[in-house]
């Protein structure tokens, strides 16, 4: 079983990383990729630091249901963030790549550029609805509706 101590320094860090995991899927919807980046790797960072930490549950300590339910909670937080974090550097490079081979074949097609589409309405509404499902699934995986703790457990 935890102490009171380390009960709160693992909800603390339970809290502070759901609430920088949904900034992150704010600035997501907004398009804002880098700043969703940062915000991820915040997260991921302060969770790591936590299990650096002495607060960390250890293995070999029995824990009560409502211990195990957060201890899990911070696993597939932790989990998210490392799959947002490499779905978003994949998605840079794979823009970088595109970048590089549009220049290339604008040096060879000068026409082609004049085709390449402008971002509209529809791209700022598919934008926010894809944040909606960001979020959606992001939060669908967490056994806590919101950062306010155990009381909220699904």
């Amino acid at each position: 079983m935890l102490s009171n101590k380390d009960i709160t320094a693992l909800q603390k860090t339970y809290d502070n990383s759901y609430l920088s995991c949904s900034t992150a899927v704010y600035y997501e919807g907004q398009g804002d990729e880098g700043e969703a980046t940062r915000y991820w790797k915040a997260a991921l960072r302060r969770i790591n630091e936590y299990y650096a930490s002495s607060s960390a549950p250890r293995v070999s300590e029995s824990y009560t249901s409502s211990d195990t339910v957060l201890i899990d909670a911070l696993k597939e937080l932790e989990l998210q963030c490392k799959e947002r974090i490499d779905l978003l550097e994949a998605l840079k490079l794979s823009r970088e790549d595109s970048l590089v081979s549009t220049d290339y074949n604008d040096s060879i097609s000068p026409r082609r550029s004049q085709r390449q589409h402008q971002p509209g309405h529809r791209d700022h509404w598919r934008r926010h609805h894809s944040s909606c499902n960001i979020f959606r699934a992001f939060t669908s995986r967490l056994p806590f509706k919101s950062i306010s703790g155990c009381n909220d457990v699904i």
